[in-house]
């Protein structure tokens, strides 16, 4: 958990064809599901092309652009992992 609670998780499923944003409560309460959608489009958009890592890295960017705007950084420095988790 972050201090201001503006983790965010980009989750996907492959075998289910599922992809969500799950954001923290301080960030969700600041950023509409619209925003949030717009990078789950341009993620799934690159994938239905076969092209998954250009995907993730689309909507990694765009949420990045969504927490500048909405939670911009601070002098803590990262508060958690910057990791991708295969299972």
């Amino acid at each position: 958990m972050t201090r201001d609670r503006t983790g965010v998780l980009i989750f996907v499923s492959l075998a289910e064809r599922y992809a969500r944003i799950i954001a923290d409560e301080g960030i969700a309460a600041k950023v509409s599901n619209r925003e949030w959608q717009e990078a789950i489009d341009a993620l799934t958009a690159h994938m239905r092309d076969g092209r998954i890592a250009q995907g993730f890295l689309a909507a990694i960017e765009r949420c990045g652009t969504v927490l500048a705007a909405h939670a911009p950084p601070t002098d803590t420095g990262d508060e958690l992992p910057d990791r991708i988790y295969v299972m």
